[in-house]
């Protein structure tokens, strides 16, 4: 319930905010059939409600098979599916890679991470600047782009990943990534609006767009939009307008007593 609610309070946003800016924006509807249809199949970034629910299933299915098997499912024959576009069935197969590397093998990512302090120094800039290249070099080569994809936010997670498993070393920064990762799903909820505010933006598209920041915009792309989400979100949560990222809890119906009559008192007795 939880899940659906999300979807209808944020899909009417970004439809509100859409009409109120006036102009295109890459996953807000344009008119009122477009907005029902996002409400069971989002164009936004809400499509993780229901994409989350196909992988759970199909990991289901997958659970007695080898986790190779079950990995190359996502990575491999699910590809071979993929047609051009961006629907929510397209969605389910790219982005089902990261989320079966995540469960097939957490175990060889937490071991890889938890130490080699030198190794993951090296790798942290290797894994940025190649992702950061990649993005560039391919981005006037649509098919190029579209095939390289995977690979180049595969390196910006795992340089990520790196960045965050040194500075946990101090305890301080443990603390900061763990409210952080409590707080993803506003985030990721967030990050779009934020993304509009770029593109609307003329100014601040120069700046994040600079050429020596384009280099590495996978990994500064997502410190941004993270930052501003976040500050976005500690000022909406002070408000009622929290309850845009959850439910509203509605307080349980008292009950109330019923008199029972003195000649039933006395038989029950």
């Amino acid at each position: 319930m939880s899940s659906v609610y999300l979807v209808i309070v944020w899909t009417t946003l970004y439809f509100v905010i859409r009409l109120l800016i006036g102009q295109p924006l890459p996953g807000a509807a344009v008119d009122v059939s477009q907005y029902i249809r996002n409400l069971y199949t989002p164009n936004s970034v809400l499509w993780f409600v229901y994409v989350l629910g196909a992988w759970n299933f199909l990991v289901i299915l997958l659970r007695r098979a080898p986790r190779w098997v079950g990995f190359s499912v996502f990575a491999v024959a699910l590809p071979l599916l993929l047609e051009a576009g961006i629907g929510l069935p397209n969605r389910i197969i790219i982005y089902g890679t990261f989320f079966a590397a995540g469960v097939y093998f957490k175990d060889w990512f937490l071991a890889f991470f938890t130490d080699r302090v030198g190794l993951k120094a090296v790798l942290l800039p290797v894994f940025a600047v190649a992702a950061g290249f990649l993005a560039v070099a391919t981005e006037s080569i649509p098919v190029l782009s579209f095939y390289t994809w995977t690979l180049q936010h595969f390196l910006a997670a795992m340089a990520t990943i790196a960045l965050v498993s040194i500075a946990c070393r101090w305890s301080l920064f443990a603390r900061v990534f763990g409210w952080l990762g409590q707080r993803t799903l506003q985030m990721f909820i967030l990050h779009q609006p934020v993304a509009w505010l770029v593109m609307t933006i003329p100014v601040l598209q120069t700046i994040l767009m600079a050429d020596v920041i384009r280099w590495i915009w996978p990994v500064t792309g997502m410190i941004f939009l993270a930052a501003v989400s976040l500050g976005a979100y500690a000022l909406l949560s002070r408000t009622p307008l929290k309850y845009l990222f959850r439910l509203p809890k509605f307080p349980p119906a008292k009950s109330v007593a019923v008199p029972v009559p003195a000649r039933e008192q006395s038989s029950i007795a």
